[in-house]
């Protein structure tokens, strides 16, 4: 087996100043929607990330996946209280998708 060398522009997003705000941020939206009443009739909850860059912005290369990484971790030590569906998609796309979902 041949494992995949890390990428040699390889970014730790977690450890950029704007990531812990962007990441607290995130969660405590998560959290406040999933404790609205209204939501709990048969709400789901999904977030997309929109896909850039990878060629010139490693930011956005790697921030998607440490942000998913990190809402499946808070979910299984409970900090967070609703594990979110996601996609990621391109910028085109998002006004037809979130309307597709929306209309759900």
């Amino acid at each position: 087996v041949t494992l995949r060398k890390q990428d040699e522009d390889w970014m730790d997003v977690r450890g950029k100043a704007w990531y812990r705000p962007y990441y607290a941020t995130i969660e405590k939206i998560i959290n406040n929607i999933n404790a609205k009443i209204s939501f709990h009739a048969g709400g789901e909850l999904k977030i997309f990330g929109i896909e850039g860059c990878t060629k010139f912005s490693k930011s956005t290369k790697y921030e998607w996946f440490a942000l998913l990484q990190d809402l499946d971790a808070a979910a299984n030590n409970g900090s967070l209280s609703l594990r979110p569906t996601s996609a990621r998609i391109k910028l085109k796309e998002l006004d037809e998708l979130v309307g597709e979902w929306v209309s759900r």
